[in-house]
């Protein structure tokens, strides 16, 4: 798993467990749906240099559902509404936060894998792991492959791999 280190960036904030069972947590005054997200969100500001939360382009062939003033809501799938939790412009890249590694709560996001592949996107999951850590997968071919940070030798980007020969996903190069 990935640890953070505390250093350079303000804490995250959990605040009271709500009547699910998880604490909305602040992070750089922006209040998250739980403390695993807004770990995550202190993770993405030490690696990218821009990330977006509960928001994302717009993807050929995968329907976006949008407010009645046109702001994005998520893409609609086979299961219904789906938003993922970030998106990593840089790299074409979801991140989806989940607690539960369950096979109901990880359709969504291995559905939008299967989908924006073709169009160069890319799903990740990060899911909590031991120590204060978490743990990272790639949705790939309707399953999820443990993933690490990587960073491209030829232009210094960041993205996650899951194994095997991976095109950097910032310039392409192979590394």
């Amino acid at each position: 798993g990935l640890l953070v280190d505390p250093s350079p960036y303000p804490p995250v904030v959990p605040g009271p467990v709500n009547r699910i069972g998880v604490a909305p947590s602040r992070y750089r005054d922006v209040l998250y749906r739980s403390a695993l997200e807004a770990r995550v969100a202190r993770f993405l500001d030490m690696h990218f240099p821009v990330w977006l939360y509960e928001s994302g382009p717009s993807l050929t062939g995968v329907e976006s559902a949008r407010t009645r003033d046109g702001l994005f809501y998520g893409y609609l799938l086979d299961a219904g509404r789906y938003r993922p939790d970030f998106w990593l412009p840089s790299v074409r890249t979801f991140v989806e936060v989940k607690g539960d590694m369950g096979c109901y709560t990880l359709r969504n996001p291995v559905e939008l894998a299967r989908r924006a592949a073709p169009l160069g996107v890319q799903v990740a999951v990060a899911t909590h792991g031991r120590g204060g850590r978490f743990d990272l997968y790639v949705a790939r071919g309707g399953e999820l492959w443990p993933a690490t940070l990587t960073r491209c030798p030829s232009c210094g980007a960041r993205y996650f791999h899951a194994g095997g020969p991976t095109d950097c996903r910032a310039c392409g190069v192979v590394p």
